[in-house]
């Protein structure tokens, strides 16, 4: 093998021409940086031939000739750092306002070990120029693709997606976003991942036609779907074929489309199932838009029938004139509300209605909303009513002349059924009298007359009672009393008629107060005082205790007889009942029942239970709030 000497340092002499075919400025050193072989590329950078670089240090080349010590020092290191790892370096370097694309290649000797590198240099100074215009006209066009307020996309031949904006990339990506921040050209993605319609972009590159459409897409990452209206078209770029895809967000769209469209079926529905007859009519022509089923349930129509005809046509007023018509319909366009009208059905059977009416915007077209009632039934049931109300007024005279009469017939019964009573029971007492000197021997006979005097007079007094307690509550005269002295004076009076029984009474309720009529409360009380004499035996004694309890005064009367169920002692309070022990007991059963009419009167309750020794009878009545003392300063 020839090889050429230069001094200690020889290569090959096929080496030079090798190099100095290459485009680029490339020379061959050893390990420790003596260049052995340069071509004149490499030569030129130092003013220099091939032959003046050979033997010569490359670092002193750098630092001397180049005046860049530093850099000599950063490729000795690179040189170095191969040495040691076998591996081939490519960096950029920039010297003097230019950019050095450096490629450093390991050459190997026959038994496998570095001996030699060669080196390329490459200035990329232009290259790197339209590398950083390139990518700021990128940046700048992804400035302004990301400041649109839609999604844009540019898409390839193959669908692949080439070129996007942030909102596309927020739609693709969503929360995985921030892992490809630095996209352009340098990321590829697939129009399948883009929006699922990647077949209708291929389309549009084959036949040349717009595009548009509405996607629901579901970004990564979110729980809620998203629309789109999207519109694409085929352009050139580069001499090829592409589709440019914008969209814009119709979110608030599709929720306003979507509260539309629930707004129209609940409208719809409300139409549809309303109790009420509702008709629209066109304001011009008054032909019928729409009808709901009570309508035509109302007038006997189907929708076919309807629909598109006059109102006029179908609807037919009854009993009035046409001028009265015509300003009936005339009157609709104004606003109606609640206006009664006599139409007749298809069958001609009349009906009463409620009409309201009122001109509304549908579709911006001004229409006729209608709106009636079918009021024939209200009607009928209105005259029965004023004839029921008329009857009853009629009854309510004939029973206040009834009334009138009754109560004219008691004061003349009391005074005319008094008179020959008194004479009998004179002539009765007489016989008494007689009869403890004289053995008569018709006792019996004289008892039997003298319990039904006493009959007789207790039904009558009932009776003018009842009548007075009744005309009392109509014209009540309500006063503030105190209600000891009336519990007094009925004990006293009950006592003094049958002096036979005992009565033993015991009160804590003081100087109380209710408001109420003291005559009625008396009737009340000795009513249940006689009550309790007439059901139980003449030696036991009746008892009354009075206290007040919870702001109500309570009186309690007690006697010793058969004790009864609670069942059957309200039963005692209904009027004219008497209970399973009155056999040979006088009594009308009315005594209870003015006791409670009177009590209840009063805002009060009265009861009857069964006890071990008897029956207890129970009044409350509300008591008075006393107004509270204060003390004045002497």
């Amino acid at each position: 093998m020839n090889t050429i000497t230069s001094g200690n340092h020889q290569t090959d002499d096929t080496v030079f021409p090798l190099l100095e075919s290459l485009g680029e400025a490339v020379f061959l050193i050893n390990t420790e940086g003596i260049i052995l072989s340069a071509n004149s590329k490499f030569a030129a950078r130092f003013d220099k031939r091939p032959s003046e670089c050979i033997g010569t240090s490359v670092y002193d080349l750098i630092a001397v000739d180049l005046q860049l010590p530093d850099l000599a020092d950063q490729r000795r290191k690179k040189i170095r750092k191969i040495l040691q790892t076998g591996k081939r370096e490519i960096f950029e370097n920039e010297i003097h306002n230019r950019i050095w694309k450096v490629t450093i290649n390991p050459v190997r000797s026959s038994e496998g070990e570095i001996s030699r590198l060669l080196v390329i240099t490459e200035d990329i100074s232009e290259q790197k120029r339209a590398e950083i215009e390139l990518e700021k006209e990128c940046r700048l066009k992804t400035a302004v693709l990301d400041e649109m307020p839609g999604c844009a996309a540019v898409l390839d031949a193959e669908g692949q997606l080439i070129l996007w904006n942030q909102y596309a990339r927020q739609l693709v990506l969503g929360d995985r976003e921030n892992l490809n921040k630095d996209i352009g050209y340098k990321k590829i993605i697939s129009a399948d991942d883009f929006f699922p319609i990647k077949q209708k972009f291929l389309d549009i590159l084959k036949s040349g036609a717009d595009d548009s459409s509405e996607v629901r897409i579901q970004p990564p990452g979110s729980d809620k779907a998203q629309w789109v209206a999207t519109r694409g078209r085929r352009i050139v770029i580069n001499g090829q074929q592409c589709v440019v895809a914008v969209g814009m967000d119709i979110n608030e769209q599709k929720r306003l489309e979507e509260e539309l469209k629930e707004s129209e079926s609940k409208f719809r529905s409300i139409f549809e199932n309303a109790p009420v007859a509702i008709c629209i009519e066109d304001t011009e022509n008054g032909r019928l838009i729409d009808v709901n089923a009570s309508w035509l349930q109302l007038f006997g129509y189907t929708k076919e029938e309807a629909m598109g005809k006059p109102a006029s046509a179908l609807v037919f007023h009854a009993g009035i004139s046409e001028d009265e018509k015509n300003a009936s319909m005339h009157s609709h366009y104004n606003g109606t509300i609640n206006t009664p009208l006599r139409l007749r059905k298809r069958s001609g059977e009349p009906v009463n209605v409620l009409c309201s009416s009122e001109v509304i915007t549908l579709e911006d077209k001004p229409v006729l909303l209608k709106m009636m009632i079918d009021i024939t039934l209200q009607e009928i049931q209105q005259q029965n009513i004023d004839q029921l109300e008329k009857t009853v007024a009629e009854r309510t005279i004939q029973l206040q002349e009834e009334v009138e009469r009754l109560q004219r017939f008691l004061s003349m019964i009391s005074h005319e059924y008094r008179t020959p009573l008194a004479i009998i029971r004179s002539n009765l007492d007489l016989i008494k009298m007689k009869s403890k000197t004289d053995d008569i021997s018709n006792k019996v006979e004289l008892f039997k007359i003298n319990r039904a005097i006493d009959r007789l007079v207790e039904v009558m007094e009932t009776s003018i009672q009842e009548s007075r307690v009744s005309q009392s509550q109509k014209v009540s005269s309500l006063t503030r009393f105190q209600i000891a002295p009336v519990i007094t004076s009925q004990i006293e009076a009950f006592c003094s008629m049958w002096m036979e029984r005992s009565v033993n009474y015991s009160e804590c309720i003081g100087t109380c107060e209710i408001i109420g009529e003291p005559s009625q409360i008396k009737i009340a009380i000795f009513n249940l005082l006689d009550n309790a004499r007439k059901y139980s035996s003449t030696e036991s004694p009746i008892e009354v205790d009075c206290r007040i309890e919870n702001n109500d005064v309570v009186i309690r009367i007690r006697n010793n007889c058969k004790p009864v169920t609670q069942k059957e002692a309200e039963t005692f309070f209904e009027k004219y009942h008497r209970g399973s022990n009155s056999v040979n007991t006088a009594g009308a059963g009315l005594g209870l029942w003015l006791a409670r009419n009177i009590i209840n009167h009063h805002n009060g309750e009265v009861s009857l239970e069964g006890i071990a020794s008897g029956i207890e009878a129970t009044i409350r009545l509300p008591i008075v709030p006393q107004p509270e003392l204060t003390l004045q300063p002497e």
